[in-house]
């Protein structure tokens, strides 16, 4: 049976934008609330034990490889053998909370796709939905796996700004392909994602050199994750409430 979408109303008027922030508060509070207190952590960390943030932000492997290329580099510190290295219990768990969020959109959105292309009225297209949960299958494996900065570009030679651009035309076309239902979502939560991520990738351009760089670009990223999951989680709930209002 032919699927008819409800139609997309005039998303930038002052009281369509308003209607929207009033709909995203509740959830807004509900992401940023714990993002805030994940924030106060790594930074009550950083000031109790002056240990570098990015112990906790990055990926377990490469704090390992960070901590190990240290040890070649200052044989003074004393540490003769990987059974002295000494982590932190909660190494990388910012970044594995992030590989999380990832995978919870990846099925989020596939689920969603898999149940409403049986709605005849839906109010997003299955396939907006679909797409989206392979977008985030991808950025799931650049995480996950490295990526850009291990796979794609030391083992076949490719420039990471190349990768970027691939991610970014990607996405790009996703959100080409499917403008008009972005714009009959609630936008806002996805632009906060996008504000944040280009915040993370932006920390490196800075003219200053900032005292715990990781907080702010780890920190920023994991807010984007969070943002991107969020406005995915809430449009599939859309998608699947009776009546999807």
């Amino acid at each position: 049976m032919k699927q008819r979408l409800v139609s997309t109303p005039q998303p930038f008027t002052p009281h369509a934008l308003a209607s929207q922030w009033r709909r995203l508060m509740p959830l807004l509070c509900l992401l940023y609330v714990p993002t805030l207190a994940v924030l106060l952590l790594l930074f009550g960390y950083w000031f109790f034990t002056r240990n570098d943030v990015s112990l906790l932000t990055r990926d377990p492997l490469a704090v390992v490889e960070t901590e190990l290329l240290k040890i070649q580099q200052h044989p003074e510190m004393g540490i003769h053998a990987l059974g002295e290295l000494k982590l932190p219990l909660f190494t990388g768990f910012v970044s594995n909370l992030g590989v999380l969020l990832w995978a919870s959109v990846v099925t989020a959105c596939l689920l969603g796709w898999w149940i409403s292309r049986a709605n005849v009225t839906p109010r997003y297209s299955p396939r907006y939905l679909g797409s989206a949960g392979l977008i985030s299958l991808l950025l799931l494996a650049d995480d996950l796996f490295l990526l850009h900065e291990r796979v794609l570009s030391q083992w076949f030679g490719l420039d990471e700004k190349v990768l970027f651009g691939a991610y970014a035309l990607a996405l790009a076309t996703h959100l080409l392909v499917f403008s008009a239902d972005v714009l009959r979502s609630d936008f806002l939560l996805l632009g906060l994602a996008f504000l944040f991520l280009a915040g993370s990738l932006s920390v490196d351009l800075l003219p200053v050199s900032l005292p715990q760089p990781h907080f702010f670009e780890d920190g920023a990223k994991f807010t984007g994750i969070l943002s991107w999951a969020g406005y995915h989680w809430h449009t599939v709930r859309q998608q699947l409430s009776p009546g999807n209002s």
